[in-house]
């Protein structure tokens, strides 16, 4: 396989403290990679750095592009867009991507990497929309076409995290919501921000708005749907329900019914 290689040059992210660096070895997408990530950018402590090589035979992405086979301290890319290996536990990596897309397949890349950081570090990166409402991070999440970005884009008022991955992280006996830079131009910008999480909301759309109530083990079903990467692993899979099952104990969970309007609001503010 033939490779781009020049001298390497770090692009370094910070996501609810966990640091990441990229050393790109191909310097042409180094302006795109910081102006993408601008937000979060950020100065060591690192907890991983990754070399990534770019190499001239390209491909397209496609639902076989990221095959990767984890274990408790490392992940090994075996597709033929990414190939490589990161070890958490030493801090390093190297990947090689054959991508006609290099950026969007680098930040795939970083979104797979936060998601076993954050795991290891006792969070949840979470498939959901995040806005801070009154001082306090609501979770809104479901399937593709639930309605997260319509409750992101109605909420202007607000602060948005995210609308499609935040990062749940524990703080003391509370949990931390923060935004992530993951977000495609159909989407709402993210906000760089954390706030505490006050509750988790199942989008159902409906008529009108209103709060269904939910048994622990229907609440559970929904939220580990809901997990990238992580929950797709047998390795990680009976320490993700544990870790779940723990935030469900301290915060409430609904199915949301509601209409493509600001009343769910009003629903929400009723029952805080």
């Amino acid at each position: 396989m033939s490779v781009n290689k020049s001298a390497g040059k770090l692009v370094s992210i910070s996501i609810a403290n966990l640091g990441l660096a990229i050393k790109l070895e191909n310097l042409a997408y180094f302006n795109d990679l910081e102006l993408m990530y601008r937000d979060y950018l950020a100065q060591p402590p690192l907890q991983l750095l990754i070399t990534v090589l770019l190499a001239e035979s390209i491909y397209e992405h496609s639902a076989q592009s990221t095959e990767v086979v984890f274990n408790d301290t490392s992940i090994v890319f075996l597709s033929r867009i990414y190939q490589g290996l990161v070890d958490f536990d030493r801090g390093d990596g190297l990947i090689v991507i054959s991508s006609a897309h290099p950026i969007q397949a680098i930040d795939y890349l970083v979104r797979i990497l936060y998601a076993v950081m954050g795991f290891r570090a006792g969070g949840i990166l979470f498939h959901a929309a995040g806005i801070v409402h009154l001082g306090k991070a609501h979770i809104f999440f479901g399937h593709s076409g639930s309605g997260k970005s319509t409750v992101a884009r109605i909420s202007g008022a607000d602060i948005v995290l995210n609308d499609d991955l935040v990062l749940l992280m524990p703080e003391g006996d509370d949990w931390m919501v923060h935004s992530t830079p993951f977000w495609n131009n159909t989407q709402v910008r993210p906000t760089a921000n954390h706030a505490p999480l006050t509750c988790l909301y199942y989008l159902v759309k409906d008529q009108h708005s209103y709060l269904e109530e939910v048994s622990p083990a229907l609440a559970l079903t929904d939220m580990i749907s809901c997990v990238p990467v992580i929950a797709g692993s047998p390795v990680f899979l009976n320490p993700l329900l544990k870790r779940c099952s723990n935030l469900l104990a301290t915060i409430p969970a609904y199915h949301l019914h509601f209409a493509p309007d600001t009343s769910f609001w009003k629903v929400i503010d009723q029952n805080l």
